[in-house]
């Protein structure tokens, strides 16, 4: 299967949490959990903060999990007397955080007793940090101060992990420092710790091996948090050192209690590696399976209660002190677990508005997508123009300054705010005297924020677009997230090509438009004045899944291309399906083609289309491709060599 690589790259799918490795042949499969680098602090992007260690673990049924955006694969061979190692890494971007902000301030060195080391603090582990296989590590590294090598082996790792929380990101905190006399942790007993934002809806859950404080944040009526453990044993498990029997095998997770049970794996001195005796106690033997003794670990601790909050996208997340850590470490095991609202779909046609009767405002616009309306903006009402509209800049009865830009934004849906495909509008343009300039922006960020805006145009009769006063024009828009840049397109009312302008958009999504105008010196401090107010219709926005792949199968003496892509909700696309024949020498022996016009649908449909061809006389390879109609691949080629 990998005889010609001792190692593989896959980049895979982005919000892979995953990836299964099946060779029934093989004599090993671990899982390498990723290694964050150790400096700097934080990677500029939030997949990580703070440093982890990397070890290898037994996979449980083939899972890799990716953690920190990379997984490793180790599948190991016996070949007579020697062993042969193959690597697989794997990488998937993963929901991120978008700030971090910590608060608490724990002891180091000799005030925490760690003579000569230094407090890593908070560590957060973007994918799928919690896992059910004994691996996963909940409290923060120690690292000695000037060699950044780990020194703290005593690992709190998780076990016996309950079905609905596998797969979370997660906070680890320093639960060695928490506990030190002093500390922030039991000094501040109803203090934030830290805070954060995320780029996704999430529901976050901290667990505790003690109950929270009755005055902490956690049990705070009207706090938003909700109690779903609160000390209700998880049935059928026994956490325990050596003396309690049965004791399940450390996967068990078949109980309804939200919940896990913690191990403080023991550790030789402060030493860290995977030749450390102690370490392999936890990845070998005893492992997941056989009973453990005080042999092997030093503490345990059922995370038995548990405490759950839902927030919104770009919404502050702040984590507070339980109340209740004490100088037992036990008190101090408090994994910060996240998991996100992933869309299941993410293109189609979003919104269709074409503002018949009234402005069609949305209160959770963050969340659920619609208007926020400048309290200077409002449905137009027959003031010299034409029939009803949005009157992005001006509302009959309001005031406005001169000079001042007022903005209103259309807000996508945080289902459709994808990091990948296409966005795009398309609306009616009605440019006014009423108002000075009308500039368009698109944003990644949930709110308006001028530094994280991107200026398209100013569609005033004065700048670059030079829409005229009193005339209607369609305005599109496309954003391509994948190549990194936009088109903007201004039509006249017969059809033909105004003006147009391509530009680059950095940024990870889109998640409003915004239309700023300002207004004109000549009537502000007025209002139910003549003129005509600046206008939009016929608001539409899609979103494409841009994405599609060919695979070339051998079935005796027949090859198959089969080719996925997707339809799109404004247009048809036609693609252009090729299988051919090569001789040793490169030439073209044979070639087959496949032309397909994808149909207009609401919602983005995957289309799977295949092309075959016999097998030819003195060909030695065959390729298969998949074309745009302007004769541009859609995707890599795939080819078989005989």
């Amino acid at each position: 299967m990998y005889s010609d690589v001792s190692q593989a790259e896959a980049n895979v799918t982005s919000f892979t949490g995953y990836n299964n490795i099946s060779d029934s042949t093989a004599n090993s499969l671990y899982a390498r959990y990723f290694k964050i680098p150790m400096s700097p602090d934080k990677t500029s992007d939030y997949s990580s903060i703070g440093k982890a260690l990397s070890m290898n673990m037994p996979s449980v049924d083939g899972v890799i999990p990716i953690k920190a955006e990379h997984g490793r694969g180790i599948i190991s061979y016996k070949a007579g007397e020697s062993t042969v190692n193959y690597t697989i890494n794997f990488t998937a971007k993963q929901p991120r955080i978008t700030s971090f902000n910590k608060i608490m301030t724990e002891k180091s060195g000799n005030a925490a007793g760690l003579t000569g080391y230094d407090d890593l603090g908070i560590t957060y582990i973007s994918g799928a940090a919690v896992n059910n296989d004994n691996g996963s590590i909940i409290n923060s590294i120690t690292l000695n101060g000037s060699s950044g090598t780990a020194v703290d082996a005593r690992l709190w790792a998780l076990a016996n992990v309950h079905p609905s929380l596998v797969g979370a990101s997660m906070f680890m905190m320093p639960a060695e420092q928490m506990v030190a006399s002093g500390s922030y942790s039991r000094t501040n007993l109803t203090a934030e710790f830290f805070n954060f934002t995320a780029e996704y809806p999430c529901t976050v859950t901290v667990l505790l091996a003690q109950a929270a404080t009755a005055d902490s944040v956690y049990l705070t009526a009207d706090s938003g948090w909700a109690c779903v453990n609160n000390g209700d044993d998880m049935a059928g498990t026994v956490a325990a050192i050596g003396s309690e029997t049965p004791q399940p095998p450390r996967t068990f997770n078949n109980f309804s209690e939200i919940g896990a049970i913690a191990y403080q794996w023991r550790a030789q001195g402060r030493s860290m590696g995977e030749s450390n005796t102690y370490v392999k106690y936890r990845s070998g033997n005893p492992g997941l399976t056989e009973d453990l003794t005080s042999t092997h670990v030093d503490l345990s601790a059922k995370l038995k209660y548990v405490y759950q909050k839902s927030f919104d996208a770009g919404e502050t997340i702040n984590i507070y002190n339980p109340g209740s850590i004490t100088n037992v470490e036990q008190t101090a095991v408090m994994p910060v677990m996240v998991q996100y609202y992933i869309p299941d779909s993410i293109a189609g046609k979003v919104i269709d508005e074409d503002f018949e009767e009234q402005v069609s405002t949305n209160p959770n616009y963050s969340i659920a997508g619609g208007w926020e309306l400048d309290g200077t903006a409002g449905s137009d009402t027959g003031y010299s123009g034409s029939g009803e509209a949005l009157c992005v800049g001006y509302a009959p009865g309001k005031t406005l300054t001169a000079g001042v830009e007022v903005t209103s934004e259309y807000y996508l849906p945080i289902s459709y705010a994808s990091q990948t495909g296409l966005v795009y509008f398309k609306f009616d343009f009605f440019k006014g005297e009423k108002t000075n300039n009308t500039k368009l922006y698109l944003s990644s960020s949930n709110q308006y924020n001028s530094s994280t805006n991107v200026e398209l145009t100013d569609l005033s009769n004065t700048n670059t677009a030079n829409c005229d006063i009193g005339v209607w024009y369609n305005i599109e828009i496309l954003v391509d997230l994948d190549k990194n840049n936009y088109t903007l397109s201004v039509f006249n009312s017969d059809g033909s090509l105004k003006y147009e302008k391509t530009g680059e958009y950095n940024e990870e999504t889109v998640r409003y438009i915004s239309f700023g105008t300002t207004a004109s010196n000549n009537w502000a401090g007025q209002y139910n004045i003549s003129g005509y107010a600046t206008k939009i219709d016929n608001f539409e926005v899609h979103t494409h899944y841009n994405q599609s792949l060919i695979d070339l199968q051998e079935s005796g003496d027949n090859f198959t291309a089969n080719a996925e892509f997707y339809s799109c909700s404004w247009k048809s696309n036609s693609y252009l399906i090729l299988l051919a024949a090569y001789s040793s020498d490169g030439e073209l022996l044979a070639i087959k083609d496949l032309e397909y016009l994808s149909p207009v649908a609401l919602q983005d449909g995957k289309i799977n289309q295949a092309l075959s061809m016999p097998s030819v006389d003195n060909a030695t390879k065959y390729k298969a491709f998949l074309w745009y109609d302007d004769r541009t691949p859609a995707c890599s080629a795939e080819e078989i060599d005989l």
